[in-house]
């Protein structure tokens, strides 16, 4: 595949609850798609997070796919920890579960 045509569709989706107060609604994670950009010389991968970054036409950048989509999950997780609107928490199956994303290296060995 010629990167300059490159496009990896991914449209990876997780259904999150998002809680204020006594506020609670659901929204979710999305990964939508990797993307070469000529301009750039570089991989952008373009995400969004409800109530947080609802809109997905900012990528992370990275030099490749790999780097853009592992830098994307390592914000997302970020976060998902601290989303920068107090009193904001956000959770996958249950509360404190940072959205189903791993907080070290050590998280994900520990499964």
């Amino acid at each position: 595949m010629n990167a300059s045509t490159a496009d990896i569709v991914l449209n990876f989706r997780r259904e999150l609850t998002f809680r204020t107060g006594s506020d609670t609604r659901k929204g979710e994670v999305h990964i939508d798609r990797l993307s070469f950009l000529a301009e750039r010389h570089c991989w952008g991968c373009y995400w969004s997070l409800s109530f947080v970054r609802p809109r997905s036409d900012q990528p992370i950048f990275g030099e490749d796919a790999l780097q853009a989509f592992t830098l994307t999950l390592a914000l997302i997780s970020s976060l998902l920890r601290n989303p920068g609107t107090p009193g904001l928490q956000i959770w996958w199956l249950s509360e404190g579960d940072n959205g189903g994303f791993p907080v070290q290296l050590a998280d994900i060995l520990a499964v």
